[in-house]
């Protein structure tokens, strides 16, 4: 048999038996021994039927549903596959173990492979940042390696493209979840809700309004989704963004038998709450109620999916999205409003003026005026009639039933499609953090999962299945681009080892679609723009334009019913053009619009926002084609601009059965993917390549850098031996040799092969375990030496506190035994005494009686002399005090007072109520202590043994108005009152930055802001309260009360001699501009006095590294400062201002104002690096 000739034929019933591996051995079909469809197809089907199905295919994953559940999943899988990304499975493997060692193809092994390149991208541009580059005329883009990746999940409709994209994103949240638990990433977890689960619960809200039953798939994406998954230089993921393309609002108006509308709509009547049923006129509707709904006559699910709980799974995933709950009240009345709109009828009459219609006045129809917030009037006039615009008139056209029906479809599809742009949105809104990606030195990247509809053909095509398989021509041109062309280009270009295989190119059909004026959609735009445009004249323009296309055929059968075929790269499709214009265009007619924008319904304001529903059937709008060529031109350049991973998602039967494979439909799914050419191209291809200076920098350690080899460059088309022996290895070239081992060196980039790279990354791996090992030896013993030295020095310290402990013990136990003695001693004494004293006789007790007497008589003469002095004048208590005066004498106030005045017991109380209001003060208890005052107004007067304070002085450290103000009225007296400091209670409120009680007294006691400190502590220097408050660097609003005060205020020193601005510069980098420049401003001539120190102001502002705008207006208010001398050490402002690292904004000032740097007597190394640059730069 001449296998030759079996693989360029393709012969679907021959099958080639591979003898040398079984199906264990191709978990990558370039490992295969023939390639030719039978091959790839017999792999395929013995994997799939040992319930394997993932196949590797070079850069592509063949991922074939199998329809039923699967134990390849969960987190044990995935933690295995993430252990073989790090390395860590390849450290324990020896470098020149087999494949085996690595684990099957996976889906998690695709994203894991597009997580590392991406992480690896990050490291090469840290590694490079630090290379020095050669000026080249050539761009940096053809030597760099991608740093942002892409994976392109594509297939059939119930293929699996959906829960392939979803297990890609548990993947990468797994991973994102490991790298915020590392130390770095630390504040990044204690946010409530994590990005990696919004992104994750953005599936059930997109699925539920995007998603719905075909007749190939329960769960069908009726829309293309590019979804950016941002990830920071860490590998944690920050925000994520996701595009809609193209969504099926076709669906809504009709379904074929079989096949289901949006998902949310089944899920809403089956999971309503009693409340959300009455609250949105649902009643006892169901499901077969609605035309929307119930025109195929299917309403469940073959997945077994109950549509109850995706109802519940799709409302917690909005809570956590951050949906408001209001929104989501106002989305699901705008979904009833649609269901209510499809059972809207009209009722047709006909006049002389041709047929027109009204809307009939039914429960369904005053159901959607209600809830979308307008009148039943308006919503009939915009549905039953057209306005006109004319250049005089404006005109109302009636419409006929057949036109109210086609109005009330369009006003459907406008609504439920701007609701779905704008759930959308507020999903981005919730997951993608713009802030993250404009910081500077953030390096991160990203990673688009792309899963959108595959090719499409039914029995009646139409535009919609056009713009479908358009996207799939678009991406099938990047597939072949990037596996085919651009490779062999790139292996050409390089002029290393390469045999050119051929390859398909699907250029001419993109041309004919997209094609400027002679394209399928080019003619369908201009017969959109003209009035007179219409379905059948589009046909004939087509037939006109295109008919000599290579890949257009119209055969006169189909020209007769309006068709035409287009050979697409998977085959030809016929296609109808029945409503294509009015497709095209989209349109909702202006009475519709207006219409909408009377609503008072909130939402529907918010989605004409976002929609630009305004301008909604204009002529000048763009049209469907046209904005989703736009959308295929930014996908494909985003997708240029990443390395991309494919991942190609196979059906095995159309009946959606488990284990049942089909060949035939199989292999004409791997033709549509181009699968076997991309084996020949991986097979002899080298996916992974590095420039010359990141193979370095990543692999240096692995080589020796001393050792030359001359390298021979060789024709890019010419081949070479494999070498049976070692000394046939030995006598090849160098080139050679890394060709035979997989590695090549093209002129400017490092080629490696599948195997060569995980080779040489599981030799860098053991080197990097082994580094490892040894640093951690390292740093470990020098942690252990320095604790053993701690726990040292800790037992000593420890030693010492018991032993000091166990001493103070002993001295405690001495003292309490002598005072139990001196207790005892004393209780003996006194008992001793008391039974002298009983012995005595009557003389000597009445002896000892009168000299208590006296002694009493004497204390209480003191404290009546002390009262009377507070309350009677000097001149009537000279006689009183007078030794002379008896008591007969005395006047009668005076004996007054000596019989009412305070007993002891008085005084003891009110020394009590005294330690009680101050206690109260202490304790902020302001109400209570307010209140003992006012019971006992002397209290206000009283001030505190220790510091001398009034309650006032309290108070004042406190913004607390109504309390300041009661307190001053129990004692007004108190605002001149100073403590033991020297400190009046303004001084109090302005060390206290207390704004409230500094206004206060400014207002009843102004002279109190000229009033200095009589006693400051320490070397302050006190002052007056502008001096104090400076020196705190207190708010703006205190100093500025105080400066209202009195300007003057500026111009005094305080006991050193220091200025107020003084004071206020040595607070550094927290003086506000604005305060600096107000006190500047009242008096400019603080610029040019000295401190206590001899410093002026500007000196003082660059030794405490002032703000770049309080120096700029020191500058501005003393120039000359710039070349005076510091008092203390003589230095100049510039050496100052590069002693305390200023800013060159700052530097530069200091420079034009002192332009002879020159004469400097103090230089050091950086200022002469500043000048060099400087010098440089005026050069």
């Amino acid at each position: 048999m001449d296998l030759e000739s079996l693989e360029r034929d393709e012969l679907d019933d021959v099958k080639i038996r591979d003898e040398t591996s079984s199906w264990e051995g191709v978990d990558d079909l370039i490992g295969l021994t023939h390639l030719h469809e039978p091959a790839i197809l017999h792999a395929l089907r013995v994997r799939y039927e040992e319930d394997v199905i993932y196949t590797s295919t070079g850069p592509i994953l063949i991922a074939i549903n199998p329809f039923k559940p699967m134990n390849v999943y969960g987190e044990k899988v995935m933690e295995k596959y993430r252990l073989q990304g790090e390395g860590l499975a390849a450290v324990t493997t020896k470098p020149g173990a087999n494949d085996k060692s690595r684990l099957p193809p996976h889906v998690y092994l695709t994203a894991d492979d597009a997580y590392r390149a991406m992480m690896r991208g990050i490291e090469s541009g840290a590694f490079s940042s630090n290379i020095p580059r050669k000026k080249t005329n050539r761009h940096m883009d053809d030597n760099e390696t991608p740093t942002n990746q892409s994976i392109l999940v594509s297939g059939e409709s119930g293929a699996g493209k959906t829960v392939t994209t979803k297990i890609v994103l548990n993947y990468f949240a797994m991973l994102s979840k490991l790298a915020s638990e590392t130390p770095l990433e630390v504040d990044a977890t204690s946010t409530t809700t994590r990005v990696e689960q919004q992104v994750l619960d953005s599936n059930p809200i997109l699925e539920s309004f995007g998603n719905a039953r075909t007749i190939r798939n329960d769960n069908s994406s009726r829309f293309g989704k590019y979804i950016d998954i941002r990830f920071s230089s860490s590998g944690r993921l920050t925000g994520a963004r996701i595009d809609t393309y193209l969504l099926e609002k076709v669906r809504l108006i009709r379904q074929m038998e079989g096949e289901r509308n949006f998902h949310v709509f089944y899920q809403l009547l089956e999971g309503a709450t009693e409340e959300e049923r009455d609250r949105l006129f649902l009643g006892e509707m169901e499901l077969e109620d609605f035309r929307l709904v119930n025109q195929s006559g299917t309403f469940d699910r073959r997945d077994r999916v109950e549509d109850k709980d995706m109802h519940r799974e799709m409302l917690e995933a909005m809570a956590t999205m951050g949906f408001d709950p209001q929104l989501v009240k106002n989305i699901l009345r705008l979904i009833v409003a649609v269901l209510y709109a499809g059972n809207m009828t009209f009722t047709e009459t006909s006049t002389l003026k041709g047929d027109t219609c009204t809307l009939d006045e039914t429960e369904a129809s005053e159901a959607v005026a209600s809830l979308l917030g307008v009148s039943f009037d308006k919503l009939a006039a915009a549905l039953t009639s057209r306005v006109l615009f004319l250049k005089e008139e404006v005109i109302v056209k009636e419409l006929s039933a057949k036109q109210a029906y086609k109005a009330s479809e369009a006003l459907i599809k406008s609504i439920y499609g701007a609701n779905f742009d704008f759930i959308v949105q507020t999903i981005n809104k919730s997951i993608f953090n713009e802030k993250i990606d404009k910081k500077k030195n953030d390096k991160s990247a990203y990673i688009g999962v792309l899963d959108i509809f595959g090719f499409e053909t039914f029995e009646v095509n139409t535009f919609e299945q056009l713009c479908i398989n358009y996207t799939n021509e678009t991406l099938q041109q990047h597939f072949n681009k990037h596996v085919f062309k651009m490779e062999q280009q790139e292996y050409e270009r390089e002029g290393i080892l390469w045999k050119f295989i051929s390859f398909p190119d699907n250029q001419d059909v993109l041309d004919l679609i997209d094609m400027k004026r002679t394209g399928i959609l080019a003619v369908l735009d201009e017969q959109c723009i003209v009035e007179w445009g219409s379905d059948d004249k589009f046909t004939h323009a087509l037939y006109t334009r295109c008919e000599k296309h290579d890949r257009f055929d119209a055969s006169p059968q189909q020209q007769a019913v309006s068709k035409f075929s287009v050979e697409h790269y998977a085959g030809p499709v016929e296609y109808t053009t029945d409503e294509w214009i009015e497709k095209n265009k989209d349109q909702l007619p202006a009475a519709s619009v207006e219409l909408l924008q009377s609503s008072d319904f909130s939402l529907l304001k918010d989605l004409q926002r976002a929609e630009g529903a305004g301008g909604r059937g204009s002529v000048a709008m763009k049209s469907v084609a046209a904005k989703f060529s736009e959308q295929l031109k930014d996908l494909r350049a985003r997708i240029d601009r990443t390395s991309p991973h494919y991942i190609r998602c196979l059906k095995p039967n159309d009946e959606l059965l488990p284990d049942e494979f089909d060949p035939k439909n199989i292999v004409e799914q791997l033709r549509y993917s181009g699968v076997l050419e991309a084996v020949r191209v991986s097979r002899a291809g080298y996916p992974t390549r590095y420039p010359h200076s990141l193979f370095l920098s990543r692999y240096y350690m692995l080589g020796d850098l001393g050792q030359k080899r001359q390298k021979k460059r060789m024709n890019a088309q010419s081949n070479i031996d494999i070498p049976e022996t070692k000394q046939e290895f030995e006598k090849l070239d160098f080139g050679s040799q890394c060709a035979v081992a997989g590695l090549q060196l093209g002129r400017t980039k490092v080629f490696l092969r599948r195997e060569a790279f995980d080779r040489i990354e599981s030799l860098r791996a053991i080197l990097f375990g082994k580094s490892a090992c040894v640093i951690q030896a390292q740093i470990r013993g020098r942690v252990q030496r320095i604790r053993y030295f701690r726990l040292k020095t800790a037992t000593v310290k420890a030693q010492a506190a018991i032993r000091y402990f166990l001493a103070n013990l002993e001295i405690i136990r001495q003292r309490n035994r002598e005072a139990r003695e001196k207790w005892a001693s004393s209780k003996i004494q006194l008992a001793y005494r008391r039974y002298r004293f009983r012995n005595l006789g009557l003389e000597k007790k009445n002896e000892m009686v009168y000299s208590a007497t006296k002694i009493q008589a004497l204390a209480r003469s003191f404290l009546v002399r002390l009262h009377l002095e507070d309350i009677m004048p000097d001149e009537a208590m000279k006689p009183v005090l007078s030794n002379g005066m008896k008591y007969e004498e005395l006047p009668a106030k005076v004996v007054h007072v000596m019989h009412s005045g305070p007993t002891m017991l008085d005084i003891s109380h009110m020394l009590a109520k005294k330690a009680e209001m101050f206690q109260l003060l202490a304790q902020g208890k302001w109400d209570a202590a307010i209140s003992l005052m006012e019971q006992h107004p002397q209290l206000a007067e009283k001030s505190d043994d220790e510091t001398g304070r009034l309650p006032l002085h309290i108070v004042a450290e406190h913004n607390l108005h109504s309390v300041f103000e009661q307190v001053y009225k129990c004692f007004p007296g108190a605002a001149d009152v100073f403590d033991k400091q020297g400190r009046l209670p303004i001084h109090v409120a302005a060390e206290q930055d207390a704004l409230v009680p500094l206004r206060y007294l400014l207002s009843k006691n102004p002279e109190g802001a000229d009033t200095m400190m009589l006693r400051p502590a320490g070397r302050l220097g006190g002052g007056i309260p502008l001096h104090i408050a400076c020196r705190i660097n207190a708010s703006s609003s205190v100093i500025t009360a105080l400066l209202s005060s009195n300007f003057n205020s500026t111009k005094k020193s305080d006991a050193n001699g220091d200025l107020p601005i003084h004071l206020l510069l040595r607070n550094g980098d927290q003086v506000s501009g604005a305060v600096a420049q107000a006190l500047l401003d009242i008096y400019p001539t603080a610029a040019t006095r000295a401190d206590m120190y001899g410093d002026l102001p500007l000196s003082v502002a660059l030794k405490h590294k002032c703000k770049p705008e309080v120096v700029k207006a020191l500058l501005m208010h003393n120039p000359d400062a710039a070349q005076v001398q510091n008092g203390r050490d003589g230095h100049s402002p510039l050496f100052l201002a590069f002693q305390n690292n200023a800013n060159e904004k700052t530097i530069l000032g200091l420079m034009n104002h002192a332009p002879d740097v020159s004469q400097l007597s103090i230089c050091f190394e950086p200022f002469h690096i500043f000048a060099h640059s400087l010098h440089g730069a005026w050069q």
